[in-house]
């Protein structure tokens, strides 16, 4: 039986918010990186101990070519380097499914 990269290592559960609004000069990819980058910060993480990164596809609620390399352009932008990376898309489930994957990887 191999062993997991993630044996033994603490996880972290939380959220951040950003301030509610339009962002008309933010396309998708750009929110995340918001999102991210608010949330790295508020919890003062050093980026080089995140380990897991889940999204889902950017572009999904805009007439736009869903990207299904989210988590790698993510993850790029933001100078982190995953252990565990996936961009998901399952319908109104995606964000459950987002929640069991995290905890079969802890």
């Amino acid at each position: 039986m191999s062993r997991s990269p993630f044996h033994n290592e603490p996880a972290i559960a939380a959220a951040t918010e950003i301030r509610p609004g339009r962002d008309p000069e933010c396309d998708a990819l750009n929110m995340y990186e918001a999102v991210m980058s608010a949330f790295i910060g508020k919890w003062s993480l050093d980026p080089s101990i995140v380990d897991g990164l889940l999204a889902a596809p950017a572009g999904m609620a805009v007439a736009k070519t869903p990207d299904i390399f989210t988590h790698e352009t993510l993850a790029d932008s933001l100078g982190i380097h995953p252990t565990f990376s996936e961009t998901l898309n399952a319908g109104g489930a995606t964000y459950g499914f987002m929640a069991q994957r995290a905890a079969w990887a802890v």
